[in-house]
């Protein structure tokens, strides 16, 4: 009799811890299943906030680098001294002789292309070139006039003629607004002479320098 019952405790009890073995297994393969579709709680919620996970890299490659987009590398400034072209050479040359070389920037082609046209009648003077120099410095002053953008002022001054051509570059608007609190009296200073002088009161004009702070008026 109490072998027998011995006997079904210990079936008893083996009954309890299969059941109990049975109902666990589930519940930890529910979770481990979980787990790999959201790929762990800490994941699921970076996913949430919009987080995408990192590419898979094969084995024994190197992880691929972020490419940054390269910032344009701003525009060398010429070095002091160098070297000028042979049109500009000529155009210092043959204008700058008689007054400033203005820098072609400052004027649009169409100025430029009236100025060449007229040497003979160049502002009361006649400054006539023979053919072939007046064609390479046409060429040379248009390739290099405002459209070209080889001024810093240039974009100013063409947004301000709107197509027309002025001859003087005092008539450009934009260039005659900046002067507009200049009293008249200082154009005729003997230090001065007339608008035209613009090295008289910008002392980098020949360099094509107009900044404000190489500006020194003459007494």
């Amino acid at each position: 009799m109490t072998r027998g019952r011995t006997v079904a405790t210990m079936a008893g009890v083996f009954a309890l811890l299969a059941a109990a073995i049975l109902t666990a297994t589930p519940v930890r393969a529910d979770r481990d299943e979980e787990g790999e579709r959201s790929g762990g709680y800490e994941y699921e919620g970076e996913h949430e906030r919009g987080a995408q996970p990192a590419p898979l890299v094969p084995l024994g490659a190197a992880p691929a680098t972020p490419q940054v987009p390269r910032a344009a590398a701003p525009a060398a400034a010429p070095a002091a001294g160098a070297p000028v072209s042979a049109g500009e050479a000529r155009y210092r040359e043959e204008c700058g002789s008689c007054h400033m070389a203005y820098p072609p920037g400052l004027l649009p082609a169409a100025s430029w292309r009236a100025l060449m046209a007229e040497l003979d009648r160049h502002f009361g003077q006649n400054a006539e070139l023979d053919p072939q120099s007046a064609a390479a410095l046409t060429a040379w002053l248009t390739a290099n006039a405002a459209e070209a953008g080889t001024h810093p002022l240039s974009r100013k001054v063409l947004r301000s003629v709107g197509g027309a051509a002025p001859l003087r570059i005092s008539e450009v608007p934009f260039i005659a607004r900046e002067h507009r609190e200049v009293r008249p009296s200082v154009w005729s200073r003997p230090a001065v002479g007339s608008v035209a002088n613009c090295g008289a009161c910008h002392t980098g004009a020949e360099q094509g320098n107009f900044d404000e702070d190489r500006i020194s008026i003459p007494k």
